[in-house]
């Protein structure tokens, strides 16, 4: 994940929709009930393939219903060449295979107190439920003092959340929507798994998942807070429950 270097954008973002949103307080807009979006952080978490769109309904006056679904996968730098301990070196092989799915849905109350117009503006509280799928299969070159040829991993990751979000979404200029999920706390059961394709001896296969780890690890920012690395590098696989968050921004179009 890359998550360094949002500030700036961020706080442009934010100055801008503050700047619009007084000029329209003494504007009465014609009020639009559908927004269709893109998550513009998913991309620099996930990756240049990741993508995912989404969909809001007003249904009342101070309550819309929201629907996500998408393309994520993991980061390609994840799974470069590394050399491990005991002189193991692993190249990655151009075979591979990447799927990933996410799918979310929120329901948001736009307080009356706090805004000034009606849904879909200003701000708003609400539960929401996620749903993440990651699955990468590559074929790997391994030259060590044990082996030497090559084998294929597959590595799986499903992240299932419920919890309750605080954001604000702007409308500016009548049609461009920005919605800023600004606190999304929530109770995530990961599950995580890895298989091999050859017969590595347990020492190799230990080093091999040991080596992943640490990449995953260190790219995927948080997984160490939730993720067993020992009983992961041990079985090849790990399932907890612990909390999760969600942030996110939406650049989107009222309609």
């Amino acid at each position: 994940m890359r998550p360094q270097g949002f500030s700036k954008p961020l706080a442009f973002l934010l100055l801008c929709g503050l700047s619009q949103y007084k000029a329209n307080d003494s504007t009465i807009t014609k009020s639009r009930k559908n927004i269709v979006r893109v998550n513009i952080i998913n991309p620099l978490l996930f990756g240049e393939t990741s993508y995912v769109l989404g969909y809001e309904r007003v249904l009342t006056k101070h309550q819309s219903m929201s629907l996500n679904m998408g393309r994520v996968s993991f980061d390609k730098f994840l799974f470069s060449g590394f050399t491990g301990v005991n002189n193991t070196y692993l190249t990655i092989n151009s075979s591979y295979n990447d799927q990933g799915l996410h799918t979310s849905l929120d329901y948001r109350f736009y307080l009356k107190k706090e805004n000034k117009f009606d849904a879909p503006r200003g701000v708003y509280i609400g539960p929401y439920v996620s749903y993440n799928y990651f699955k990468r299969v590559n074929s790997w070159s391994i030259v060590s003092n044990a082996f030497t040829g090559e084998f294929t991993t597959t590595l799986k990751m499903n992240m299932a959340t419920v919890g309750g979000e605080l954001g604000y979404q702007f409308v500016l200029w009548r049609r461009l929507a920005i919605d800023f999920i600004l606190l999304g706390p929530g109770i995530t059961n990961y599950r995580f798994s890895s298989q091999f394709s050859t017969n590595l001896d347990p020492s190799e296969q230990y080093e091999v998942l040991q080596q992943l780890y640490d990449k995953l690890e260190a790219g995927m920012i948080g997984l160490g807070w939730v993720m067993d690395g020992d009983e992961f590098v041990k079985s090849g696989s790990t399932n907890t429950t612990a909390m999760g968050f969600r942030y996110m921004i939406h650049i989107g179009f009222c309609f």
